[in-house]
């Protein structure tokens, strides 16, 4: 409890037995400086400077300040068109930022919730009743029989209207207590939300990074198949003339047959990273693929759906979508009930039955009774806290339908990422299927030359291992295939379709 020396000489007057309302008023506002919230803590200690180990930054000359690590909008140094297109898209259409943000608005409109109580409030009740009752039971019974003229009924009528005030002395600090706590979870909200962007950034950064280098990987690699394609020709020439050696020959052709293997899963990891930056850009991958690619190259990407195989529509049934959808219907109807609360409300109520002086007239009729009454309140003021309410709810249901969103978005890229890996695998699979067949037959080929005295063991040993690397990588990638397939079933919500 704060020292406070009026507060303590309210007590000794009280104690001496000073009475009366001025005393009393005194107590009232010594004790209102009284607070029950713990003291503050200070921060833990910390060196003047943050430093690096000197090992890790001998290539550079100094440290950058970290106050220059967190200027927003860094990345427009490079000058990078479409790499600033896709972060202006990212800070503007993000499904995370705008929850963030919508949740910040809650907060605020909690804290104003929290504060209305530090002021009066204002309501206005009204009612009336009519009620009807024998006059010869309860107090009455006893003597309306002997007097004439008693009425065997009352009926009564009344009607009633009021203003009610309402405001709590803050005595404990209570209120100040809660106000303040909830402004600080506002606060502490607004930081969020600046962490929050910040892992937007790094995140919609290290995606388009990965596109990019998959991008060159993908040039690179299809000029790696053309140009060992176009040397095993070449080899095959000269196995066949003498001049180079089995073993050659088959290293080269591995070489081809694994770079061939590769190719569709660089395309499954390029629709990854397109699908990645379309999601964070509140949106699909064909969204991304306009920005990154604006000459429209990307044929899988620009069609705005998943790739041939199952409909768009499945997504809306998986389970975590569904159960999206319910919390924000949910949200939606709390908001009607938070707006119902700014408006008057009106009751009815009645009671019939009988009453009597004794247990055996309570089955007679005649001794009825009724009352019928309605009543109507309505808040006058509360200081915004009624309005504020309504509009945290409206926050929450925002942020519930952005959550929904985001929610049929995830599973959409989901489904087709699993599709796009379901195709990769599947030319993957071909291609090695096509490897070991051709090695397969090679090897045949060789041991009859063997056989024949018209080949060498060298030769059919080449074609051998040969054959068994191509195995090893068919068996590998039937594995990948049928986990291809478990994935999609997964992502699809278990959905069949004979498509994929």
């Amino acid at each position: 409890m704060d020292s406070n020396p009026d507060a303590a000489a309210a007590r000794r007057f009280i104690v001496r037995g000073h009475n009366g309302l001025p005393w009393l008023l005194l107590l009232v506002a010594a004790a209102s400086g009284c607070s029950l919230t713990p003291a503050q803590r200070s921060a833990p200690e910390l060196p003047d400077q943050i430093t690096v180990d000197a090992a890790q930054t001998a290539a550079d000359d100094s440290l950058r300040p970290v106050a220059d690590l967190q200027r927003p909008a860094w990345w427009q140094k490079l000058e990078n068109e479409a790499l600033n297109a896709v972060m202006d898209s990212v800070a503007t259409s993000n499904l995370d930022l705008a929850i963030a943000a919508e949740r910040v608005l809650e907060l605020q409109n909690q804290y104003r919730i929290a504060w209305a109580p530090r002021a009066p409030s204002v309501q206005f009740s009204g009612d009336g009743t009519r009620q009807v009752t024998p006059t010869n039971s309860g107090n009455t019974g006893s003597f309306s029989a002997n007097i004439p003229g008693f009425p065997d009924r009352f009926d009564i009528t009344s009607y009633s209207a009021s203003l009610g005030l309402g405001w709590e002395i803050d005595i404990w600090g209570k209120l100040r207590a809660a106000s303040r706590a909830a402004r600080e979870q506002y606060v502490a909200e607004l930081a969020g939300e600046r962490a929050v962007q910040l892992a937007v950034e790094a995140e919609a950064l290290g995606a388009w990074a990965a596109f990019v280098q998959i991008e060159r990987q993908q040039a690179l690699t299809n000029e790696q198949v053309s140009l060992l394609a176009e040397r095993t020709e070449l080899a095959q020439d000269r196995y066949e003339r003498g001049i180079t050696s089995s073993f050659e020959l088959y290293s080269l052709q591995q070489a081809r047959d694994d770079a061939r293997a590769a190719a569709p899963l660089l395309g499954r990891a390029r629709y990854d990273a397109l699908s990645r930056l379309g999601l964070l850009m509140g949106g699909t991958a064909e969204k991304a693929a306009r920005l990154v690619s604006p000459s429209g190259s990307d044929s899988r990407a620009e069609a705005g759906a998943a790739p041939a195989g199952l409909p768009s529509e499945i997504v809306l049934s998986r389970p975590d979508v569904v159960q999206a959808r319910a919390l924000m219907e949910s949200a939606r109807n709390a908001v009607g009930a938070a707006r119902a609360e700014q408006f008057p409300s009106f009751s009815i109520t009645g009671t019939f039955g009988t009453q009597a002086n004794d247990l055996s007239s309570l089955v007679d009729i005649d001794q009825r009774f009724w009352l019928f009454g309605g009543s109507l309140t309505a808040p006058i003021f509360s200081s915004g806290g009624r309005r504020a309410a309504a509009r945290a709810t409206w926050n929450r249901y925002e942020q519930a339908a952005l959550a929904y969103q985001k929610a049929v978005l995830s599973a959409f890229r989901d489904v087709a990422l699993a599709l796009e890996s379901l195709a990769a695998e599947k030319a993957r699979h071909e291609a090695s299927r096509t490897a070991f067949e051709a090695a397969r037959l090679l090897r045949e080929d060789q041991e009859r030359r063997y056989l024949r005295g018209i080949g060498s063991y060298t030769a059919f040993i080449d074609a051998r291992l040969g054959e068994v690397r191509a195995e090893i990588a068919l068996s590998l990638a039937e594995q990948d295939l049928f986990l291809a397939e478990v994935g999609l079933h997964r992502a699809a919500g278990d959905h069949q379709s004979e498509n994929s």
